[in-house]
């Protein structure tokens, strides 16, 4: 027997899943499953991806030449000199000063950034001259990719100093702040920021109304640094290769126990996934997004370890319905991710092997087994839970897997530059698409309390090594009777 995992040099969640493909009037999609090579297949597919259709758009129109530096500022009344570092503007000339200072400077951000850099510059400073809450939302989004947040600190102290329309400033500190991930997994940040509003209002006129939003912004970082999420510890996934002495009789808990203890586990550690986890090019090495995966094996691995360690006929169907029940649970729950693990786990070739124990499983089990492999085929990327899932109420935990597959084929479908070598902004707008999506799913959590008893064991459940697996089927089974 073989296990079927994805290819390690593919940007997409890989969950190891070992199935018998029986392609026939049902594709490939029936009992029998998916197998992982078919997964792959289906990875590769870049039928209706997202992405694909959109051109890499540019954003904007191109940039013009820099303006001639305007002349020194007059005084204030006092002649102490201006109170804002910038020339007075013409009443007839202020639309086309407008249009200009979005633009200027682009030259000098290059000299000082370097090319790549000097194109964040460029988007920023022209977000600052014209902020809309939508396109900074995809910015704060996505920049990382590009820069680290100190550096966006310098970009935004070197624009403070120029001195013009730091209002527009304020406002985008004010959606930074509505991305406190970056205060998260980035504790030095935090006191970088605070000084920069330090410097930045002292800079202010004392009588406009921005010192008292500039102590708004102050408070509102310091709380939310003071609430940074602590790393919470991972769940431990046992592989052993030798036979447990210690089992619970998962008979003894109903499917809406196991079902409600699945999801309670699921949701906090769907929750612990940051955006710059999934964003990230090497997202699956990323710890929170690791954690997912490993969970999704484990569950699917503990399903067959169950299964074909259980010696008597009866109880091993037994077993098989009990766990189709738990999956029609998870459905009703909105849990789409552990409600797949265990349709796999139930199609890993070792399980699905056992012949004698599937015909004595009831048709009504079988006839939900079918409904939910159903409802996750994987053709047409997915187009029957895409729907089943935009129509789904919070709360909900996802399949994981769809969110590094859709990132994935925007990475290879669009470039990170656009012809004219300049960001590609749609990009960045489909990305942070898909981590709105992401924190639309974390924003509201189940209101079930397990046993605390259930949660231990099902967060630490044994998983038998492959080539064990298979030597417990042969004893449930042996070859000449199957």
């Amino acid at each position: 027997m073989s296990s079927s995992r994805w290819d390690d040099d593919l940007e997409a969640l890989i969950f190891d899943v070992d199935v018998d493909v029986d392609v026939g009037e049902r594709g490939l999609m029936g009992r029998s499953g998916r197998k992982g090579e078919d997964l792959v297949r289906d990875v590769l597919d870049t039928t209706n991806l997202p992405g694909e259709s959109r051109a890499g758009g540019e954003m904007g129109e191109s940039l013009v030449e820099e303006r001639e530096k305007a002349s020194p500022s007059s005084t204030n009344g006092d002649g102490v000199g201006p109170l804002f570092p910038h020339p007075p503007v013409d009443v007839d000339e202020e639309e086309d000063e407008e249009e200009e200072e979005a633009v200027e400077g682009v030259e000098e951000w290059r000299e000082v950034e370097g090319e790549e850099r000097g194109e964040v510059g460029a988007i920023f400073r022209r977000l600052l001259a014209f902020p809309t809450d939508s396109d900074l939302h995809v910015f704060f989004t996505c920049y990382r990719g590009f820069i680290e947040a100190e550096e966006l600190v310098e970009m935004m102290t070197r624009y403070r100093a120029r001195g013009s329309k730091l209002d527009h400033l304020v406002d985008v500190l004010s959606v930074w702040l509505l991305h406190p991930e970056d205060l998260f997994d980035q504790p030095l940040l935090l006191p970088l920021l605070l000084h920069f509003l330090d410097s930045f209002e002292r800079l202010c006129d004392p009588y406009s109304s921005l010192p008292p939003r500039i102590d708004s912004l102050r408070s509102s970082f310091i709380k939310v640094g003071e609430s940074r999420a602590t790393p919470a510890p991972s769940l431990v996934i046992t592989t052993i290769s030798v036979p447990s002495t210690s089992k619970v009789d998962v008979l003894g808990m109903t499917a809406q126990d196991v079902a409600s203890v699945f999801t309670f586990i699921d949701h906090e550690m769907f929750c612990r996934v940051l955006p710059s986890d999934i964003l990230h090019k090497d997202r699956q090495h990323k710890r929170h997004v690791d954690a997912m995966i490993q969970r999704f094996n484990s569950v699917s691995g503990w399903i067959a370890t169950e299964i074909v360690t259980t010696t008597s006929l009866k109880k091993r169907s037994s077993l098989i319905r009990h766990f189709i029940n738990v999956a029609s649970c998870l459905s009703k729950m909105h849990n789409y991710n552990s409600m797949l693990a265990i349709t796999a786990g139930l199609n890993m070739s070792v399980v699905q092997r056992l012949r004698k124990t599937w015909k004595m499983v009831p048709k009504k089990q079988m006839d939900d087994l079918q409904e939910l492999e159903d409802l996750m085929d994987c053709r047409s990327n997915y187009k029957i839970y895409r729907h089943q899932l935009e129509h789904s109420p919070l709360p909900c935990v996802p399949y994981f897997g769809i969110f590094l597959r859709d990132l994935t084929f925007i990475d290879i479908g669009n470039e990170d530059l656009t012809a004219k070598g300049e960001l590609n902004f749609a990009k960045m707008r489909m990305r942070a698409e898909t981590v709105k999506e992401l924190k639309k799913f974390q924003s509201v959590s189940y209101d079930v309390v397990p046993r605390s008893s259930f949660v231990n064991y099902l967060s630490n459940v044994v998983v038998f090594d492959e080539s064990t697996l298979y030597k417990h089927s042969v004893v449930c089974e042996p070859p000449s009777e199957v």
